[in-house]
């Protein structure tokens, strides 16, 4: 369709071949763009095998002639409308709610009735609200900051805050959602692609940097699943975006055979405690920098963390068209890679390793055993259209001819990003990918840091006020602090420089992880007291003993 109309814009008589599912689409695609006499000839889908397809086409030839030389002969039915009863889509240029919608839930159904939800509950983004959100960044309300595909639907950066407030998000979530909106719109990106294609994929977002610690994106545990506000509400921002600016709504600007479940939201943080340099910094900002970075995920796939499992799952998403023409996307979980930071490994090595590993006989992406230069079997004719850019993906040395050569997956180890995120409670990894018509895209997030609600404390006050919270515990139940004089005062100062740095006493012996559900188990004193002391006597880091312990 977008070659169709770039013909047509430039006054090349043009006649667009539409499958039967597209059509509508089609008509939503050219209306928006302008175009609403540009002929369409519609051919029966699916395609089906190259046989079934050339005898499609040629059925076709009549009225393709017709409609370029003619273009007032169409076929009845080429230019079918909508669909009877669907919902219109696309939020309009300004959306007044007022007085005649008496309760909140008569705001939430007016905007279901409009179609301008994924299907959820909406918050109604009234005039107060929007503002408010516009307020958490430095930006003209009426900034264009691109057409948004398929409907080139104008986005703004007011329309960037109605759609993320009624995602429920806060005004402090809001600098992510417009810096992932700008990264959709980049060029490289081909938002166009992943909005339209029928294999069902979707942006994901990773945050990194220190802004996830401060707005509470979860990096740890759950990560791509529910129970945190910031991933999910950013996430549905984008989908919202996506849905009421871009118009990818299913059979009309979304043809998606079977979607993804990550349209809900699809947002996750990078550790903070990772061993490598963060994602960020890799691609090319600063360590102190907030950035936001948007990968598209076709393919999504959990295993162990051993590297040859994950080489495993690589390979077993590499077929016909995808075999060196992907990015992955392969998360570890913290064991892991800090098992492999201690024996030496870096993040290229890891690259390396995966590219080594993960790859599939070239017979098998040919099908049926057949070479790439079509001789002597029945999976050579299907493989043939796409033997030339195929030739392109891989070095040289790499013999693509011959159906015994182990092909990598990705064309280079560069083609791999690694991230570390997830829960500590199993060494857990997963693979994601998708092909290269997208391109990641990273962008630095414009936000303001919030200020401390009091000045910084010293460490001898911070210490004072623990002994003394920590003594009148110990008064309160069956624990008593630890005699040695020495080993509590030691303690008690850990705890105090946790407290300054963390903003709260996390448990000397262990590590905060960035996630307040992990995190609240572990400030002095911790969950595990009783356990401990009912088993050893004494808690781990030794602060607290039994009150019979002598």
């Amino acid at each position: 369709m977008a070659d169709g109309i770039a013909f047509e814009t430039a006054c090349k008589p043009t006649v667009v071949c539409v499958g039967s599912e597209f059509v509508e689409e089609a008509n939503a695609r050219k209306e928006a763009l302008g175009l609403p006499d540009l002929q369409l000839v519609v051919v029966p889908a699916p395609l089906g095998p190259a046989a079934e397809a050339r005898d499609k086409a040629v059925a076709a030839l009549p009225d393709i002639v017709a409609a370029l030389t003619d273009g007032s002969n169409r076929r009845a039915g080429i230019e079918a409308g909508a669909t009877a009863n669907r919902p219109p889509g696309g939020v309009p240029e300004e959306v007044t709610v007022g007085e005649s919608l008496e309760s909140p839930t008569d705001a939430v159904e007016f905007y279901y009735e409009k179609g301008w939800t994924d299907g959820l509950p909406v918050v109604p983004p009234t005039e107060a609200r929007v503002r408010t959100m516009l307020g958490s960044v430095d930006r003209d309300a009426k900034e264009v900051l691109g057409k948004m595909p398929p409907r080139e639907g104008i986005a703004t950066v007011e329309k960037i805050a109605i759609n993320a407030v009624m995602a429920g998000c806060l005004p402090e979530f809001f600098p992510v959602v417009l810096a992932a909106t700008e990264a959709m719109l980049e060029k490289q990106y081909n938002l166009n692609w992943v909005q339209l294609a029928t294999g069902g994929m979707c942006p994901l977002l990773v945050v990194s940097g220190p802004i996830a610690k401060q707005i509470g994106v979860n990096s740890g545990t759950n990560v791509f699943g529910s129970g945190f506000r910031a991933n999910a509400t950013i996430g549905r921002a984008i989908r919202l975006i996506l849905w009421n600016i871009g118009g990818a709504i299913p059979d009309v600007g979304r043809m998606a055979v079977l979607g993804h479940p990550g349209e809900w939201s699809h947002c996750i943080a990078e550790r903070d405690d990772t061993p490598w340099e963060p994602l960020h910094v890799e691609r090319g900002f600063a360590p102190d920098d907030s950035c936001v970075t948007v990968v598209t995920n076709m393919d999504f796939e959990r295993t162990s963390s051993t590297l040859s499992r994950i080489a495993d799952k690589m390979a077993a998403f590499s077929g016909l068209v995808s075999v060196g023409n992907k990015f992955y996307l392969v998360i570890l979980s913290p064991q892991i890679a800090w098992i492999l930071s201690r024996q030496g490994w870096t993040k290229d090595d890891v690259r390396q390793y995966l590219w080594d590993s993960a790859r599939v006989l070239m017979s098998k992406i040919t099908g049926k055993g057949g070479s790439v230069r079509g001789v002597g079997s029945q999976g050579d004719e299907t493989f043939s259209s796409f033997r030339d850019s195929i030739e392109g993906r891989f070095p040289r040395w790499i013999d693509i001819t011959n159906p015994e050569t182990r092909v990598p997956v990705a064309s280079s180890p560069r083609d791999i990003m690694i991230l570390v995120a997830g829960g500590t409670a199993n060494a857990m990894s997963a693979v994601l990918g998708a092909r290269k018509d997208s391109v990641p895209v990273t962008k630095r997030i414009d936000w303001k840091p919030q200020a401390r609600a009091t000045p910084p404390r010293s460490l001898e006050a911070t210490t004072r006020d623990l002994r003394d919270r920590l003594e009148e515990f110990a008064g309160t139940g069956p624990y008593r602090l630890n005699p040695r004089v020495e080993m509590v005062s030691s303690v008690i100062e850990g705890l105090a420089h946790n407290e300054l740095k963390y903003g709260s006493a996390y448990c000397t012996c262990r590590l905060p992880t960035g996630v307040l559900r992990e995190d609240r188990r572990i400030i002095c004193p911790c969950e595990d007291l009783a356990r401990q002391i009912a088993e050893f006597g004494h808690c781990d880091c030794g602060l607290f003993v039994g009150s019979k312990t002598k």
